[in-house]
């Protein structure tokens, strides 16, 4: 495994847990600032992601990772439990996000 190849695992590795620990709190009372600094976060975390999945030649996640991206940049005024519902849902994409990255093979044989 190249040193490349190890550094955007371990990145998207740390970026899906970091995913996870925000949807965690979101299903709590929080400050104004989770919602003002970590969230907007999140969705950078998100895009990154998709970028080192284009990179990896794994596609298969990257519409649903736009439209939960567009719904945390758009929709407002929603209850908190739907707020936790999408940050679940941008946690479970995160993990699968993750998990894709790590699994894929460096090079592909296949031409699409």
């Amino acid at each position: 495994m190249s040193k490349q190849t190890e550094a955007i695992n371990h990145t998207a590795t740390v970026a899906g847990l970091a995913g996870m620990i925000f949807a965690g709190l979101g299903f709590f009372p929080l400050p104004y600032g989770y919602y003002l600094f970590l969230r907007p976060t999140l969705v950078v975390i998100c895009v990154l992601l998709a970028l080192c999945a284009m990179v990896k030649r794994t596609y298969s996640v990257l519409l649903p990772l736009a439209c939960i991206a567009v719904l945390f940049v758009s929709v407002k005024g929603l209850p908190k439990a739907v707020w936790a519902m999408l940050d679940l849902a941008t946690a479970v994409s995160l993990v699968v996000i993750t998990h894709k990255i790590v699994s894929a093979k460096p090079e592909s044989t296949e031409s699409s």
